[in-house]
């Protein structure tokens, strides 16, 4: 079972999320702003990352860079009400796998992750060949 990390600092956000994922089959753990997530990719490694952009403290960008350096190949979605064409560009030169606006559509967001372990499972097994 794939297991992804949600962070948002608007509680009803990460509540969605985590239902809706939880009902498509995932194991889902929340955090409440960029501290908490940092602490949870510090001990635990997730195969994907949604995270909110804006919060407050830690944004979005230090989560991003800190899931990448304890563990390259989670993916990370980034989620933002302040979509601007500077900080997309930002999030996938770090990395980001991919720039969602809100307000989103549940399709969307589910098609999205599984574009995303999709690319992780096919990372795995290319890895596995070589």
């Amino acid at each position: 079972m794939e297991k992804i990390l949600v962070v948002d600092d608007e509680q009803g956000l990460r509540d969605v999320l985590s239902i809706m994922l939880k009902r498509a089959g995932y194991a889902v753990t929340v955090a409440s702003d960029g501290d908490e997530a940092i602490a949870q990719v510090q001990k635990e490694i997730f195969d994907l990352v949604i995270t909110d952009l804006k919060m407050p403290r830690v944004g979005g960008l230090e989560v991003l860079k800190a899931v990448k350096t304890a563990s390259p190949d989670t993916v990370v979605l980034m989620i933002t009400a302040f979509a601007s064409a500077d900080s997309a560009v930002e999030a996938m030169k770090q990395g980001a796998f991919h720039y969602l606006a809100k307000p989103w559509r549940p399709e969307e967001v589910r098609q999205l992750v599984a574009d995303a372990l999709e690319k992780i499972r096919l990372r795995r097994e290319s890895r596995t060949l070589k």
